[in-house]
């Protein structure tokens, strides 16, 4: 379990870079969404059991062949996957399905080929593109070439993004959620490659408030049956974006822990913002959004400690978890910071990354009269856990 330094430390790493900010305010906050399917978030003591979610059947996959600090996003396509995640060469990796490495897509460096750092990557048609150096470029590689055919640098007024949706192959959503320099400027533009224009923009971007609101949002633009969706930290729901604009697609009703626009902008610093969070009734850092066809998975923090909410579209309820009960993987419960962390949904499948050491941690606090019984009903589980080591990448469960 997370202390409180060591949370700050994760917050704090989260905050990549910070601009000069403007002294004003925009009056314009959060709105209230109107759709056909509302939730309420309310945190909760309850255990998650895992098989009322998910079957019976899941895959673990290692990544082997390279040494990556961490894996912090998983596309899964025919017969190779796309990794991210941080290596001595660079962010972004191809390999097999069964987790073999296949070459580094991305190295680091200023060369015709490389950047400096990968901040999202989406795959459209048959090409995958990447958001790289600090939100700056978008390099377009084809995976039926096997090459680069494409890159270009984001206007100035939408530079440094934070996320990317692709509409088609000449349009794109950006997701801005850091300040500029600029007067005027939005969460969202959408931009045509082919004319270079800026052709949208939507939702105002509050100034000051994004020097303190500036957790790491993993995929706050979506795609999902044809139809892209938007969701950021602190929003009254979640956005489907069409031509005509942003609508809702889910909202959050209002209740006493969504924090009000009075406090939540204010004049803070970053720690002066996370004291403050961790001391209010509120819902904090609501993060990690990821939609399937059935439910919605996300990740927040209440006072100081870590839930998951769950939303069923199906019967449009939420509910919300501190613990969980895994009935299928590791057979034991564990809080919620102590367990999977969830990176992707793609189709009927969740993708979730589990540290070595904390696999070793949950293996040997096991119960020594459930081990025989339970290593013979998981053996691939044992053997990565017998031939792992310190240089044991992530393991990847699906």
């Amino acid at each position: 379990m997370l202390n409180n330094v060591a949370m700050r430390k994760c917050l704090l790493c989260l905050t990549i870079f910070h601009f000069m900010f403007s002294s004003c305010v925009n009056n314009i906050y959060r709105e209230s969404l109107n759709s056909d399917m509302s939730v309420t978030i309310v945190p909760s003591e309850d255990v998650l059991q895992m098989s009322t979610l998910f079957h019976t059947h899941y895959d673990i996959i290692v990544p082997t062949g390279i040494v990556l600090t961490t894996v912090s996003k998983v596309l899964m396509l025919d017969s190779v996957m796309i990794v991210t995640g941080k290596s001595f060469d660079g962010d972004a990796h191809l390999f097999r399905n069964n987790g073999e490495y296949i070459e580094t897509l991305i190295k680091r460096g200023q060369g015709p080929n490389e950047a400096m750092s990968v901040w999202a990557v989406k795959v459209y048609q048959n090409d995958a593109y990447f958001l790289v150096n600090a939100g700056t470029e978008i390099m377009r590689y084809s995976l039926e070439q096997k090459i680069f055919v494409d890159r270009f640098r984001l206007p100035a007024e939408i530079v440094a993004v934070a996320d990317f949706e692709i509409v088609d192959s000449d349009t794109f959503i950006f997701y801005k959620n850091l300040t500029g320099r600029l007067e005027n400027e939005y969460r969202l533009y959408v931009y045509e490659r082919k004319t270079n224009r800026i052709v949208n923009r939507w939702l105002p971007l509050p100034s000051k408030a994004t020097e303190y609101i500036s957790f790491a949002q993993k995929d706050c633009l979506y795609k999902r049956d044809g139809k892209i969706f938007f969701y950021e930290v602190f929003q009254k729901g979640i956005y489907e974006l069409t031509k005509e604009g942003p609508r809702g697609h889910i909202a959050f009703k209002d209740n006493e822990y969504v924090m009000p626009d009075n406090e939540l902008y204010g004049n803070y610093t970053f720690d002066s913002f996370i004291d403050f969070c961790m001391e209010s009734p509120y819902v904090w850092a609501h993060r990690a959004m990821y939609e399937g066809s059935s439910f919605i998975m996300s990740n927040y923090t209440y006072k100081k400690g870590y839930y998951w909410n769950v939303i069923d579209k199906n019967r449009n309820l939420s509910k919300s978890y501190r613990k969980v009960d895994d009935d299928l993987l590791f057979e034991e419960s564990f809080f919620i910071e102590d367990y999977l962390y969830q990176t992707n949904v793609q189709g009927s499948a969740r993708f979730f990354t589990v540290a070595y050491d904390d696999l070793k941690t949950m293996v040997q606090s096991k119960p020594r009269e459930k081990t025989d019984l339970y290593w013979n009903k998981h053996k691939q589980l044992w053997d990565i856990y017998e031939s792992g080591s310190e240089d044991t990448n992530d393991l990847i469960v699906v």
